[in-house]
């Protein structure tokens, strides 16, 4: 200057720093706050949990900008499903599994199957909120139901006729169906009689509970037929001589 005096000045740029939301990256100067963004969608099977710093810690809003570039990102997390189980089917005294809280992802529990007299159970079948069947045992985007189907075994019984000949052949019984002696057949076979029913070589008695393939014989025995004699000037005599004698 012209009083002989320097003057000097000095000039400050504010640092910028890079920052990162969400993906979203654009440049902040030192001591600018950033306020809290929008929420963002989350996919099918999560919701939105909290926003996160590069070190997984919470990010406290609004954030001040210091020296250090800043990177945020959302974090999500699973929504509960329900895994409900069902027996289709099933007798009195069996309940299905209880339900069962699962995540996305998570293989899906099949809990093993009991084994009962009479019933045929099927493998599970799982399927999803739409119906629509679960191929790789875990759970997806939606509540899950795992159904087991129980069958009544179906038995046959046999009717084995000795030779004779009758309407039927064999009757069609479901486990623990009742067969009446009424539901059975005569059976006709020249020069003998009918006498009932028998079973592993025994009489079979009934009504007779089935609780599997069942082969009743029919039981016959020859007819006795009545001669009569006549004699000349003496009395007729009469003997009884069975059937094919």
């Amino acid at each position: 200057t012209g009083d002989g005096k320097l003057v000097l000045e000095a000039y400050y740029t504010r640092n910028k720093v890079q920052v990162t939301i969400n993906g979203e990256k654009e440049e902040k100067y030192y001591g600018e706050t950033i306020d809290k963004p929008a929420d963002p969608p989350a996919d099918p099977g999560y919701e939105f949990d909290k926003w996160v710093d590069e070190n997984g810690d919470e990010v406290k809003w609004p954030v001040t900008v210091g020296t250090e570039d800043i990177v945020i990102e959302p974090e999500f997390k699973k929504l509960p499903r329900t895994v409900t189980y069902k027996y289709v089917g099933a007798p009195s005294g069996y309940d299905a599994p209880a339900a069962k809280i699962a995540y996305i992802e998570d293989p899906i529990e099949l809990p093993t199957l009991p084994t009962v007299e009479g019933y045929t159970i099927s493998d599970w079948v799982i399927t999803d909120a739409n119906g629509d069947a679960i191929t790789d045992g875990k759970v997806g985007t939606t509540d899950v139901t795992v159904t087991a189907t129980w069958t009544l075994n179906a038995y046959k019984v046999t009717l084995d006729l000795d030779g004779g000949e009758a309407a039927i052949s064999s009757i069609a019984k479901n486990y623990g169906e009742t067969l009446h002696a009424d539901e059975l057949p005569d059976v006709v076979k020249a020069g003998y009689d009918h006498l009932g029913w028998t079973v592993d070589g025994a009489d079979a008695t009934f009504p007779m509970t089935i609780k599997g393939d069942v082969i009743l014989k029919a039981k016959l025995a020859l007819h006795n037929y009545s001669i009569t004699y006549a004699f000349s000037g003496n009395k007729p005599a009469s003997v009884d001589v069975p059937a094919a004698t």
